[in-house]
């Protein structure tokens, strides 16, 4: 078995990045479907409007439902192909991020991704569950590749609810634990391959940064401060543990997490409260 890595096409981080998305987007497309939800297009749409506008680029903004059900997809898929759009841009948390995968992967353009928590891996990957409209998983998107983008703008990600980070840390967390069962265990990779030395050191790397810096990271998202300690661990939550899952595989935290998602009881966590429980 080969061994396979993939990755987003272009990652960039740090505070204030978000102004600079026009330039890193023109070569994506001319016209894009914004796409997030209110929280998140209230602390992100003007800057990327204005920085689109720079570029001599259109922006058609539409707010994401909250689910990523078939027919939320559905509904965004149509507003695209109405307005002509050639890319997408997708903010926001873990839903609206994998419902802007799915909806590039139908109307067949790039993606660039901006993640305004740190609350999930899923920003890097591939990969795109959809849901049914009583939040049970129904089925797995993969794309063919990984986002064309992804943007991660630190001050946005300090002022968000701390709550947010924390679940990040606990997605990651467990990150060296699956990677390792799995590469043990011979897996195949989410990209039909063996899982290379590179993507199990970032692995280890990953859950090492977040238990070594958390606290400290913790501290600075409560003083909504984006300083050297919080961009490591938003380095660790977004990217390390997104590219790392993907290209060594995950275990059973995510297993059990999957299966939770059809009870009543754990829909008021978030993906990485379960995962790190």
């Amino acid at each position: 078995m080969s061994l396979i890595i993939g990755n987003p096409s272009k990652y960039i981080q740090g505070a204030g990045a978000i102004k600079d998305i026009g330039k890193h987007t023109s070569v994506l497309g001319t016209k894009a479907l914004l796409m997030g939800g209110r929280t998140a297009l209230s602390v992100s749409q003007r800057a990327i409007e204005e920085s689109c506008r720079t570029q001599k680029m259109g922006c058609v903004a539409e707010r994401f439902g909250g689910e990523s059900t078939r027919s939320e997809i559905n509904r965004l898929v149509n507003i695209g192909r109405e307005n002509k759009v050639n890319f997408v841009i997708g903010v926001g948390g873990g839903k609206a991020l994998d419902a802007a995968k799915v909806v590039s992967y139908y109307l067949e353009v790039p993606l660039a991704l901006v993640p305004t928590v740190a609350a999930t891996d899923a920003a890097c990957s591939a990969q795109a569950p959809i849901y049914t409209d009583e939040h049970t998983f129904e089925e797995l998107i993969i794309r063919p590749k990984n986002p064309d983008l992804v943007l991660v703008s630190t001050d946005i990600i300090a002022k968000a609810p701390v709550r947010f980070l924390v679940a990040g840390m606990g997605d990651a967390i467990c990150t060296k634990f699956e990677a390792e069962a799995c590469v043990k265990a011979s897996v195949m990779n989410f990209h039909e391959g063996s899982a290379g030395e590179s993507a199990l050191y970032l692995a280890r790397w990953c859950t090492d940064t977040v238990l070594e810096y958390g606290e400290k990271a913790k501290e600075s998202a409560q003083r909504g401060v984006a300083d050297h300690v919080l961009e490591k661990v938003v380095e660790a939550c977004v990217y390390a543990s997104s590219v790392s899952f993907e290209n060594c595989g995950l275990s059973i935290a995510h297993g059990y997490q999957v299966g939770f998602t059809g009870l009543k009881e754990t829909q008021q966590y978030l993906h990485g409260e379960i995962v790190g429980f």
